[in-house]
């Protein structure tokens, strides 16, 4: 989504992979033991679908049409963002992006964690294997989060939702790491894990 992060109109796929090109050549002179996190995709495994094309996919540059420009982009962690739905202050991006405290404990919602990631992890197989995978940016909804985001009600469906995802023993736990972005992050304790590197709160924005 180059254009939400304040790229130029008409910023291509092929704009994506020479600049990215670029940048790996600086950071492996300037910072070699740098790992290098991409491409931090967000919304095509869950929310463009819902969209229906709508919104924010309008003119999306798509994540495989980035990783098969050339030169290749090449990443040390592949990355994804995860939002199941979008806030009401983006209600402009569709009804199909929009979620309600009703369903926060429905299957239906709960699954879209697990659909997200295996989008991401099919296209990580196809492009990057054998690559970890990070969840750097999630939240219970995009855009600064739903108002029930401060109370219980989220802080159970979160947890519950984390721990529901692939493998109720985290197999892949050690190679994954995320921010939790919420309203209500001053409130949340540092880690639902007892584990320093477990979800924690990085702002609101």
């Amino acid at each position: 989504m180059p254009v939400y992060g304040g790229a130029p109109k008409g910023y291509s796929a092929a704009d994506y992979a020479r600049d990215l090109a670029v940048f790996r050549r600086f950071a492996e002179a300037a910072a070699p033991d740098m790992q290098i996190v991409g491409p931090g995709s967000v919304g095509e495994g869950v929310l463009m679908p819902l969209m229906g094309g709508a919104g924010m996919a309008d003119g999306l540059v798509s994540t495989a049409d980035m990783l098969t420009a050339q030169p290749p982009p090449k990443f040390d962690v592949f990355s994804y963002h995860f939002y199941g739905a979008a806030s009401i202050r983006c209600a402009a991006m569709g009804a199909g992006a929009q979620t309600t405290a009703a369903d926060a404990l429905s299957e239906a919602w709960l699954a879209r964690t697990d659909t997200s990631y295996f989008y991401v992890k099919g296209l990580r197989d196809r492009y990057e294997p054998g690559k970890p995978v990070w969840i750097t940016e999630t939240a219970d909804a995009a855009c600064g989060g739903n108002p029930w985001a401060s109370s219980f009600l989220d802080s159970f469906a979160t947890s519950t939702s984390w721990a529901g995802w692939p493998g109720a023993a985290w197999p892949w736990c050690s190679a994954t790491r995320w921010h939790r972005v919420n309203t209500a992050c001053s409130t949340r304790p540092p880690s639902r894990l007892g584990r320093t590197t477990g979800p924690h709160c990085c702002g609101t924005g």
